[in-house]
């Protein structure tokens, strides 16, 4: 499941951009995509941060597990790139949006004599599941790290909840880069007097992305029997960045008399867009550190010490939605 949604990722955005006709209108839909992309990763570079329990306990209380989740560019977002190439978003992508995977090894333990409870995680692409991507043609690139922090205001007792607030640092960084197999490709430019042309053959198409954040969290959680249901509200600030573009033998020319050379004609472009062209292709790039603000809930189902944690969440802001499931040893 991990490798479908990471293949449909690449092929759903990159594959759209490929065909984009116009260097500007290849530009304005990553632009737009990217924008509330830079929400999504910063939600992903907390995925394995968040347990059921909003407190584990104190020492020598502790917890093991892995967290899979994706989080979603919304469908509106990603429609722009697909119509720059005269197609349609998929079906099954239209309500959700395309998936952005993340995936992490998280340890949680209880301090002693504090009602705290730190933890870390750390995730990347194993060398099989690489290796089984590229014989899909994809390669792809994962990894992320991260410190977190719990505080218990309250304690689960009787009917009473436990509340707990909560700081991280996460990081996290990932790319997938796939080749279309196709012919020349033309992206055309006219920066208002002259025309300008940049073409790329048989390309691989890339994407990039990376986040530093910092997260701050307040959640409740009641244990009921084998289910512990929670709910929270987290506030994720930071730089995300992300690049898109293509990777490929590239010549540029135009109509313009007074650039003579290759570079000055690249110069020329890069003045009027801010997209850099080289002889081995071009990418786009946005970043952002604007707040990002979601809410998450779910419930954990209990059997003994294995924990099996399913949780959704949402960011108002974008619309965007996301999942992340979770298997743990909780001691």
């Amino acid at each position: 499941m991990k490798r479908f949604i990471l293949v449909l990722s690449a092929l759903a955005i990159l594959s759209a951009g490929a065909t984009s006709q116009t260097l500007d209108g290849f530009q304005t839909a990553f632009q737009t995509f990217a924008d509330d992309m830079a929400g999504v990763l910063a939600a992903n570079s907390t995925v394995g941060n968040v347990w059921s329990q909003a407190y584990v306990g104190g020492f020598p209380r502790f917890g093991v597990g892995l967290a899979l989740g994706a989080n979603f560019v919304p469908a509106d977002s990603a429609e722009p790139l697909f119509a720059a190439a005269g197609e349609t978003l998929p079906a099954e992508l239209a309500n959700v949006g395309i998936p952005i995977p993340a995936a992490a090894l998280s340890f949680k333990i209880g301090l002693p004599f504090l009602n705290m409870d730190v933890g870390v995680k750390g995730g990347l692409i194993p060398d099989s599941a690489s290796g089984a991507l590229s014989g899909m043609g994809v390669n792809a690139t994962y990894e992320t790290l991260g410190v977190n922090l719990r505080y218990a205001l309250l304690k689960d007792r009787l009917v009473i909840p436990a509340v707990s607030i909560g700081a991280s640092w996460n990081y996290i960084k990932g790319s997938v880069a796939t080749g279309l197999g196709a012919g020349p490709t033309n992206y055309a430019f006219n920066d208002g007097t002259y025309n300008y042309t940049v073409s790329v053959s048989d390309p691989d198409l890339e994407l990039n992305w990376q986040a530093n954040t910092f997260d701050f969290t307040i959640q409740a959680s009641k244990n009921l029997l084998i289910f512990t249901p929670y709910l929270g509200a987290g506030l994720t600030i930071g730089t995300t960045s992300v690049d898109g573009g293509m990777s490929a033998a590239t010549t540029v020319s135009d109509d313009n008399p007074a650039t003579t050379t290759d570079q000055q004609i690249r110069d020329a472009i890069e003045a009027a867009t801010g997209i850099v062209v080289t002889d081995q292709g071009f990418l786009v790039s946005a970043s952002s550190n604007a707040p990002t603000i979601r809410i998450y809930g779910g419930t954990s189902i209990n059997i003994l010490i294995l924990k099996l944690d399913l949780m959704a969440s949402y960011v108002p802001a974008t619309q965007a939605l996301g999942a992340q499931a979770m298997v743990r040893i909780q001691l």
